[in-house]
């Protein structure tokens, strides 16, 4: 018998290094040599689960959704569920939402936007000058994703410094 720990299924049997399929149980018949058998289990997905509950299960949870989505659990500074949104991988410190800001030296008055980008996400770019006292105004709106990077070569004062903020949205 193979036996699951709660919140989890057998995914796949090998035996002998072949395999037969998600089983519950199975029998070595005529056993004159040594055999193997590997059993690979995965967090169970009920039919009630949401598309964010799919993706913590994908990543290694398999209960208790809210309370693990408000952790930072490798320590980038993001929550998973800001990771879910983000399009980031929770479990990897190095995956990260960064913006990067590239000046182009053929034209010192353009710079090059970029940031990670994930499927099926939209990108809301703001701006301001002042990081004080200035309010943020959109710069670019509904921008699709085109993975595994969007960029966006922008003409900006070289004098005046500008700040940037992207918002991700996951529709």
């Amino acid at each position: 018998t193979i036996s699951n720990s709660p919140g989890y299924v057998v995914s796949d049997v090998m035996v002998d290094g072949v395999s037969i399929g998600a089983t519950g149980t199975y029998t070595f018949t005529s056993v004159t040599n040594n055999r193997s058998i590997a059993a690979t289990f995965e967090a169970e997905a009920g039919p009630t689960n949401t598309e964010f509950e799919l993706w913590m299960i994908s990543h290694g949870w398999a209960s208790d959704f809210e309370a693990q989505g408000a952790i930072d659990h490798d320590m980038d500074g993001a929550l998973t569920r800001e990771e879910y949104v983000a399009g980031t991988i929770p479990t990897n410190p190095a995956s990260r939402f960064e913006i990067d800001l590239e000046p182009r030296i053929s034209f010192p008055s353009q710079a090059v936007l970029s940031w990670p980008s994930a499927t099926g996400r939209l990108y809301f770019i703001e701006v301001k000058s002042n990081v004080i006292t200035d309010t943020w105004s959109p710069y670019l709106s509904n921008v699709t994703a085109t993975p595994p990077l969007n960029a966006h070569t922008g003409t900006w004062n070289e004098a005046e410094r500008i700040y940037f903020r992207i918002e991700v949205q996951k529709p």
